[in-house]
């Protein structure tokens, strides 16, 4: 799998990732009808009647592009009398050279609502469409555009309050006791509305109780142990009334797992490895640099 492909499959589950909705309108004639998508969980395998669909569409083609993500929804058209009918979405790649996510769209149960065909812009979290006729370039009947879900909002204000901000960057020393002092760099990502199962088993190991209300993904780097950009999991809760950070890497596990406390005014992040809490004294001390 070329990085391309690895690239628009990351972006189409992020576009799709359970929670997340798409509001927009259905054009037909002179009349708009006010449409919705509730995205739901992401299926292992593609269903059998998507599957049929595809190659009924796009036969002529030599070769059928290999679905990237699939995972079931719901639609609404309230003045169709449609109520979150169960839907399917199935994202492929469309042309080498264009790189375009197409979308199918289908009801499993309700074969009689037709097909929708869209395309997904990637920048805008836009889907634009129409029926299973629909090529790029021919009048849009369908646009929908990606909205924060309710669970989504709540976990946004939950990491303003903990401090999880994208870009935020903490720089400092660690002095741990069986190496010299050496530089230690965090870096918070984007948020994310379903913690990487690495980073719940790992709480559970630790045996937290408190709820976790925020997570991101993020990079660490330790630059004397050529560890540089390693990926890592950030969840944050509160405990003692403090902003308690956890931090555990996905792909690097040698870099280990720290365990952190972010000042009031997220101008300090302190801490050390994951027995570490405020009744020691901190492994690390980082302070912001942007």
């Amino acid at each position: 799998m070329d990085n391309r492909v690895v690239y628009l499959e990351k972006k189409s589950k992020e576009a799709f990732s359970q929670g997340a909705a798409y509001q927009g309108a259905l054009e037909q004639f002179t009349t708009s009808y006010d449409l919705r998508y509730d995205i739901g969980q992401a299926l292992k395998t593609v269903p059998d009647a998507v599957m049929d669909a595809r190659r009924d569409l796009w036969s002529g083609k030599k070769e059928q592009p290999k679905p990237l993500y699939c995972c079931t929804g719901m639609c609404t058209i309230a003045q169709l009398g449609l109520k979150c009918e169960p839907v399917s979405f199935t994202a492929d790649i469309v042309g080498k050279e264009e790189g375009l996510v197409r979308v199918l769209i289908m009801s499993p149960e309700k074969p009689e609502l037709g097909i929708t065909v869209t395309h997904l812009d990637l920048q805008r979290h836009e889907l634009k469409g129409g029926d299973d006729t629909w090529k790029p370039g021919q009048q849009i009947v369908i646009r929908a555009v990606r909205v924060a879900s309710v669970e989504e909002t709540k976990q946004k204000r939950a990491a303003e309050r903990l401090g999880l901000k994208e870009g935020a960057c903490y720089k400092g020393k660690c002095t741990h006791p069986f190496f010299k002092p050496y530089d230690i760099e965090f870096t918070f990502g984007k948020l994310v509305n379903q913690p990487p199962v690495i980073a719940l088993e790992t709480r559970k190991t630790l045996g937290w109780r408190e709820p976790a209300e925020a997570c991101c993904m993020g990079v660490q780097s330790i630059p004397e142990f050529g560890a540089k950009c390693c990926e890592v999991v950030i969840m944050a809760d509160r405990k003692d009334e403090e902003r308690r950070i956890l931090v555990v890497p996905t792909i690097k596990p040698e870099i280990g797992i720290s365990v952190g406390c972010l000042s009031a005014d997220a101008k300090e992040f302190t801490g050390g490895e994951s027995d570490w809490w405020l009744e020691k004294d901190p492994m690390f001390y980082c302070e912001k640099s942007k």
